[in-house]
């Protein structure tokens, strides 16, 4: 045993103040500085002169001026075996105490992860509760500093620490230190997902807490952890109880007051231009700020189940900001409100452009050095939801990852995994991306969303992980859904159809409707848009999946309608309704929309038999997607032109479309799509 005996060497050749040298320096662990060594002051001889002997030997290595680095690992744990086990514990506590006692009061701070562990280690043999309470104390300025550094499963064990040094009679005698180490405890398990410790500690909270606002962080934390498991009645039912609390109370008759509250806010913003908004005080009334926040949190738990509350909720925040002065919230306010105005009941995409925009400034004005804990929020919003019906789609990708990036930073996980979630669904619909790096960027995003249970999330990446595999024709992947959710896509639409989740069923059904058309499947493609008709999205909440399921559904109309059977007057309504939305949308976004424009015009010529204008629009439509980088629906474009030439009998305009087609279904590796392209081009060149 090699460990063995190096520690039978390193008692005889050394003396026993060298000894204790070997001791603390073991317990530092595989590196320490001379600095810290020289406060561990465990004998009354300076230990630190030994070091150069210690050296020599071969035990450890100078790396550079001050710092000490063990030789190997064995070697240290042969040294710290010279600590008999009995004694072990005591050793740890005696060299934090000691740290602690020469470390000056303004350097604490920076030396706190010297000495806390040592502590927590000896942490027993405390005998008084002020002993306690005191490196309780140290263990939640050691997890403050680590949840700051991003260190959340570090900070899960300081203040876990913390925690289990509490007397039983903490919160009678200790209460300010019981609550913070429990907040944050609550808060850095939501960071880890380790959502049963986070329950038990908002139930130790809500039921010692003294008042409503020593129990708002925990309850903050328990609806941001319903929203992230897709628990979101229990999340709305949370939030509507604090807000009562706080004189923020809902009515039974939504509709009513949408439209009292939503005219008296319109009003209000009418007089206010954008710098007057941005000239507004401060707000500081401590229970307006935390209305704010359970506002926002309401919001985010209604946008999938109970989208008119949500609606209620975003006017409410915006009226207060109005009233009450500017906050953090206030950005996501503006930018909510903006998402509110491009929804089918208003499409004011102006207006939602411009409130966009406030809550970016509005941002800006509440960050600190770059940082703002409510930068995944606002981006989800504006670069997800708004700036689409503006903006291209493609310039809104590095921002989402950027709000992915700063949501991970602040902990506000829900967000920053819907920025995510938007990243990749934004790169489907453009094309921004081959199918092989999106496969790589879902898969990445679904394991991480998994690891810290962000199941609302996980859901949408899931469903177009799926459909990303089925276009790319990739058997030798395991069925996400059994992967990441272990239930089969049938399963968990039923089981959202339970949570009344109807604005995810419509999207479920638009990824099927996705994927059916491009392999060739119209039947598929009619089963599930007829399907999509008992899920209908929300008119007061619009989506990049919303846009594709109109567009998919006007192609499946025109289709339907072209084979001229009785239903052909049921289905032309169908498909003039979607040029209609296009229509509109093109007016606020040529370079997004007009492609699928053309080409829903161009199925309708075609309908109507107008070959020459038929031609022209798929044309265009073929040459604008092109311009605009959607090399997917440049393929898809070229496909519906060669079927239509190929219903005309023109096969030799056909195959070269065809052939076209196969070229872009290839670039963007969708290799089920491209195979059926080489058939049918197979199929023309005999």
């Amino acid at each position: 045993d090699v460990v063995k005996y190096l520690t039978i060497q390193m008692s005889k050749l050394y003396q026993n103040n060298a000894q204790v040298a070997l001791k603390v320096a073991a317990c530092f662990g595989t590196e320490f500085d001379l600095v810290t060594f020289k406060k561990a002051k465990v004998t009354g001889v300076a230990l630190e002169q030994f070091l150069p002997t210690l050296s020599s030997s071969g035990f450890l290595s100078e790396t550079s001026p001050g710092k000490f680095q063990w030789a190997h690992d064995q070697v240290r744990q042969a040294a710290y075996d010279l600590i008999p086990p009995q004694k072990r514990k005591m050793f740890h506590l005696l060299i934090g105490t000691r740290l602690l006692m020469y470390t000056p009061e303004e350097q604490l701070e920076e030396c706190i992860f010297d000495i806390v562990p040592h502590m927590a280690l000896g942490h027993e043999y405390l005998t008084s509760e002020s002993q306690k309470c005191e490196v309780a104390e140290l263990s939640l300025l050691a997890g403050k500093r680590a949840y700051r550094s991003l260190s959340y499963p570090s900070a899960v064990n300081y203040f876990n620490s913390g925690i289990n040094m509490l007397p039983a009679s903490c919160w009678e005698r200790q209460y300010k230190l019981s609550l913070n180490l429990h907040d944050m405890a609550i808060k850095t398990a939501y960071c880890v997902g380790n959502f049963s410790q986070l329950c038990t500690l908002v139930s130790t909270v809500l039921s010692k807490g003294k008042t409503l606002e020593d129990k708002l962080d925990a309850h903050n934390s328990q609806v941001r952890y319903l929203n992230s498991t897709g628990q979101c009645e229990g999340a709305i039912s949370q939030c509507l109880v604090v807000l009562e609390e706080l004189g923020e109370k809902f009515p039974q008759d939504l509709t009513d007051e949408i439209e009292v509250e939503y005219m008296h806010v319109k009003g209000l913003l009418a007089t206010r231009t954008s710098n007057d908004i941005l000239q507004l005080p401060v707000m500081g009334d401590d229970r307006k700020l935390a209305a704010m926040e359970f506002l926002s949190l309401t919001q985010a738990a209604c946008s999938n189940t109970r989208p008119q509350l949500g609606v209620l909720a975003i006017i409410r925040m915006v009226k207060m900001t109005l009233e009450w002065g500017l906050c953090d919230v206030s950005a996501f306010s503006f930018a909510a409100y903006g998402g509110f105005l491009v929804s089918p009941v208003n499409q004011d995409f102006e207006g939602s452009y411009q409130y966009g925009k406030i809550g970016l400034k509005v941002l800006d004005k509440f960050s600190c050095k770059g940082q703002n804990r409510l930068v995944a929020r606002v981006y989800n919003m504006v670069f997800g939801t708004i700036n689409v019906f503006r903006e291209p789609y493609q310039a809104s990708l590095d921002n989402l990852k950027d709000g992915y990036r700063d949501g991970c930073q602040s902990a506000d996980l829900e967000y920053a995994y819907l920025c995510l979630q938007k990243h990749s669904v934004l790169q489907i619909h453009s094309g921004g991306s081959t199918l092989t790096k999106l496969e790589q960027e879902l898969t990445s995003s679904a394991i991480n969303a998994e690891k810290y249970g962000q199941t609302a999330a996980l859901l949408s990446i899931v469903v177009w992980l799926s459909a990303v595999l089925e276009i790319k024709d990739d058997s030798s992947r395991e069925n996400p859904y059994m992967t990441y959710l272990n239930c089969t896509e049938d399963a968990l639409l039923q089981q959202q159809v339970s949570q009344k989740n109807l604005n995810f069923c419509h999207s479920l059904c638009n990824k099927q409707k996705f994927t059916c058309l491009l392999k060739g499947d119209l039947d598929g493609a009619i089963h599930y848009y007829n399907m999509s008709l008992k899920y209908p999205h929300s008119k007061w909440a619009q989506s990049t999946s919303t846009i594709l399921g109109d567009f998919l559904d006007g192609i499946i109309a025109f289709t339907c309608a072209q084979k001229h059977q009785s239903d052909e007057a049921y289905w032309k309504n169908i498909g003039l309704k979607a040029i209609e939305h296009f229509q509109k949308l093109v007016e606020s976004s040529e370079w997004n929309f007009s492609h699928k424009l053309y080409l829903l015009e161009a199925e309708h010529h075609a309908l109507k038999g107008n070959d020459e204008a038929a031609l022209q629009k798929y044309d265009l439509s073929i040459t604008t997607a092109r311009k605009h980088r959607h090399l997917q629906e440049e393929g898809f474009a070229l496909e519906r032109a060669g079927n239509y030439h190929l219903h005309k009998g023109r096969h030799g305009n056909a195959l070269s479309k065809f052939s076209s087609a196969k070229e872009c279904y290839e670039r963007w590796g969708a290799h089920s799509v491209k195979n059926r392209m080489a058939a049918k081009c197979r199929e023309l060149s005999y």
